[in-house]
């Protein structure tokens, strides 16, 4: 059951993913809780979005993807009780990135990925990867869309509150000076 997890604050990773692989040529879905933020998903080139509370995103992926299942999982949610259903989600041969810290156990059966020869990384979002994102910058890909709220230096303090009061309202939080 996807929508019982909390919703980690994950929306500026999942958009700046989402517009990278989108530049690049990408079919993207996009899993979320808030409609709000699939609408942005929409608005900003997603294939396929999938409120996880009113929708099943095990049969959305495989509708969407003829049964094939999608070729690259990317798992921003970081709930360690889904990722036996990232796997099934996979593609045979297909890839699964895990992008959280959890500390807590995940529960999957390792013939899962045998069975598909899956390819499972983790990834700390690598710093090396900044010039390719500011090539994507330059070619086209709008930073300003990752941006969620504005706020004039003199008011940091309401901006930092935001963010830390409201994490699933923002994005990039911008501050002008």
């Amino acid at each position: 059951d996807l929508h019982s997890f909390p919703t980690r604050r994950s929306s500026d990773l999942v958009v700046a993913m989402l517009m990278g692989a989108v530049h690049l040529g990408a079919e993207v879905a996009v899993a979320d809780v808030l409609d709000s933020r699939l609408d942005a998903a929409r608005s900003l080139g997603a294939a396929l979005t999938v409120n996880t509370k009113e929708n099943d995103l095990e049969k959305a992926i495989a509708n969407w993807t003829q049964g094939l299942g999608a070729s690259v999982v990317i798992d921003a949610a970081c709930v360690p009780e889904l990722f036996a259903s990232l796997l099934r989600m996979a593609s045979p041969a297909g890839r699964v990135a895990h992008l959280g810290f959890s500390e807590r156990p995940a529960q999957f059966l390792p013939l899962d990925i045998t069975k598909k020869e899956l390819t499972i990384c983790g990834s700390r979002l690598s710093r090396r990867m900044f010039p390719r994102v500011i090539d994507w910058f330059s070619g086209g890909v709008d930073p300003e869309k990752l941006v969620s709220h504005t706020f004039p230096v003199e008011r940091v303090e309401e901006a930092f509150r935001l963010i830390e009061e409201r994490p699933l309202e923002t994005c990039k939080v911008l501050l002008t000076f």
